[in-house]
């Protein structure tokens, strides 16, 4: 079971007035009445944190460790994930039954390079998009190959669900010099043919909004509708309609939070890879990495995950993974309407997500403990029911 908070607020008069997520008997009070009086509220586990679903896990799986975070729904009982380190694809159930490992390192038909997302099928597949082949490739849970075909750009990052055709983003390649306003300004969606590759059609924003508290934004999102949602600082985000009708809003939830120890060391991982994809032999810290790590510890965190990891659910509501917190518990930020509707707790240290109707999936990676005599977090995957959100 999940429980849902309603955020009461004192408005003029001694009244209450309802902010947040609201459902069922509450509809009313959506629309912006008021009451004399607060309602009496039922505990729950998260009192104090208002506006918030703390969601129960109703399934988890282990699956291999990875620099790869991506995971998909191909059915509500079955979650895939990459594991880098064998180039496979890992399919489990929220029973923790192996559905399927598959793939192989190689340029063939069903081998990858290096695949950098998973996405789910509405037929039940799963969907791999290999940067470094530029193939999007389609397999069954169980590992049986589909079909592959060419992806648009190396840097496509396609949208779940997929069938005949996907769709996608993916910035054109400007150079090394590029500032964030050429990155963006080259950002365009496209619709693809999955079985010929053929890019259907491909369209971009009627322009770029500017927010007014950091300049350009970050990265841009379309909608299922044609729209597109556009990611700035410190949880500022702009809803275009497809006609550039705009509306901006800084998240609700975002909060002005430092990295913890745990952040600066996934910070220190990154720096370490980058010098792997160098070729540099010294893989651990030097001198130099000192001040960069520092400044890193003085800078607020983002307010979302990576770009890529949101999505939107089949009624249209867009899901966004935060920053926030990543030690005991992470927050997933939903939103509808050009609004923000509410915040789902997850436990532990969200990687990635997926959501198919009511169900949740999250890839975690747990602290690692006494059983853990390498230092290496174990990753796991989460179920979770959101039937009342």
């Amino acid at each position: 079971m999940v429980s849902i908070l309603i955020r009461f607020e004192r408005s003029g008069g001694g009244r209450w007035c309802a902010r947040g997520p609201v459902l069922g008997v509450f509809l009313a009070l959506a629309a912006g009445s008021c009451v004399e009086n607060p309602p009496a509220r039922q505990n729950t586990p998260i009192e104090a944190e208002t506006g918030v679903l703390a969601a129960v896990p109703v399934g988890t799986a282990p699956v291999p460790y990875s620099r790869i975070s991506t995971v998909a729904i191909p059915n509500e009982d079955t979650a895939c994930t990459i594991d880098s380190y064998a180039v496979k694809v890992h399919c489990v159930n929220r029973r923790a039954d192996v559905v399927g490992v598959f793939g192989s390192e190689g340029s063939g038909p069903g081998e990858f390079l290096r695949p950098t997302r998973l996405v789910r099928g509405e037929d039940g597949t799963i969907g791999v998009a290999d940067g470094a082949r530029t193939r999007f490739l389609v397999f069954e849970p169980s590992g049986a190959f589909v079909r592959e075909t060419r992806l648009p750009g190396a840097l496509f990052i396609p949208a779940s669900p997929f069938g005949s055709t996907v769709t996608g983003t993916y910035a054109r390649f400007v150079g090394p010099s590029a500032d964030i306003s050429e990155f963006i300004g080259t950002m365009v969606a496209v619709e693809m043919d999955t079985k010929t590759g053929e890019v259907l059609r491909e369209w971009r924003p009627p322009n770029i909004p500017v927010f007014d508290e950091c300049g350009m934004p970050n990265f841009l999102v379309p909608t299922p509708t044609d729209g597109w949602v556009f990611v700035g600082c410190s949880g500022h985000l702009a809803f275009m309609d497809a006609f550039g009708g705009t509306r901006f809003l800084q998240a609700p939830a975002y909060s002005e939070e430092l990295p913890s120890e745990r952040d600066v060391s996934d910070r220190l991982e990154i720096i370490r890879r980058f010098r792997e994809s160098l070729g540099s032999a010294n893989e651990r810290p030097s001198v130099s990495d000192i001040p960069l790590l520092e400044a890193y510890r003085q800078r607020f965190k983002l307010y979302y995950l990576l770009r890529g990891q949101e999505t939107f659910d089949e009624r249209g509501r867009l899901w966004i993974a935060t920053r926030r917190d990543r030690d005991e518990f992470s927050y997933l930020d939903v939103y509808a309407n050009a609004g923000f509707v509410g915040s789902v707790r997850v436990r532990d240290r969200i990687i990635d997500f997926d959501v198919m109707n009511t169900t949740l999936v999250v890839l975690v990676e747990r602290k690692a403990g006494p059983d853990d005599p390498d230092g290496v977090p174990d990753r796991e995957i989460d179920w979770y029911d959101i039937s009342e959100l």
